[in-house]
């Protein structure tokens, strides 16, 4: 029995260092053998739907999350995994049930606040995030800050000055950039299709070259994990950039860092 946790457990911890390193593949690997010796081990389900989510695939994701409550419904961890990708979905209601599960297993759950708090954000509830928020940093300063807030003059400036610094490779190519801010994505306007922790949706007017680009920025969702006015610059650029790349299917080597003032 103690060579068996030990192989599990060291296997295990191989993998979690291969996701910690963006190495997935290596990482998936591992799990996949894993996931045939030990079929009933909750935690590699749980981590292969970590990958899923990391790689964009929610509903893939979602079916690791269920086998591993099914697995071990008494582990508040896999609920509040399941809850945030849930909340990625847009099925609050669901992600409600799994967070509130969480803390009946273990009140002390400080990722479950910060879950919480997300769907609260995400039902236009900004007074109750805040104090969901505050409860996670308060818990655990070392995993969770309390987001800032800024005001809207603010904001916009910090959205102008972020656009003007993208690489001049990727400002070339477009024709026209038109920025819309808003709080939160809306439900009802993207029906199906909402998405409520998406920080940037980039829609094209034009589909051949040099294009017309609307961008959405969402100011919550860019405020989540930042602490200072810097942090702010960067979450924005690096969302507006990525969404470009990942829409235009743009060489990754122009994703350059900026240095900020």
């Amino acid at each position: 029995m103690a060579e068996y946790i030990e192989t599990l457990d060291s296997m295990l911890d191989t993998a979690y260092e291969f996701v910690a390193n963006e190495d997935l593949g290596q990482a998936w690997f591992i799990l996949k053998r894993l996931q045939a010796e030990y079929p009933e081990v909750a935690e590699v389900w749980a981590l292969m739907g970590d990958i899923w989510m990391i790689d964009g695939d929610l509903e893939y994701a979602l079916e690791f999350y269920d086998r591993a409550v099914e697995l071990d419904e008494l582990w508040p961890h896999w609920h509040t995994a399941r809850a945030i990708c849930l909340v990625e979905l847009g099925q609050i209601a669901e992600a409600e049930v799994d967070v509130e599960r969480a803390l009946d297993l273990d009140p002390e759950h400080s990722e479950a606040y910060w879950v919480k708090a997300t769907i609260h954000e995400a039902k236009l509830e900004f007074d109750p995030a805040d104090v969901a928020y505050s409860i996670a940093a308060n818990m655990d300063p070392d995993l969770f800050n309390k987001p800032i807030r800024l005001g809207a003059p603010q904001f916009d400036r910090l959205v102008k000055r972020a656009i003007r610094q993208l690489p001049p490779a990727v400002l070339k190519r477009l024709d026209s950039l038109d920025v819309n801010i808003y709080k939160m994505p809306d439900p009802d306007a993207a029906g199906s299709l909402w998405r409520p922790l998406v920080p940037v949706i980039c829609n094209v007017k034009e589909e051949s070259g040099p294009y017309s680009v609307e961008i959405h920025i969402y100011q919550k969702n860019i405020e989540r994990f930042c602490k200072t006015t810097k942090d702010v610059l960067w979450e924005i650029q690096e969302a507006v950039l990525g969404e470009l790349l990942r829409h235009f299917h743009w060489d990754l080597e122009m994703q350059s860092e900026v240095e900020f003032e």
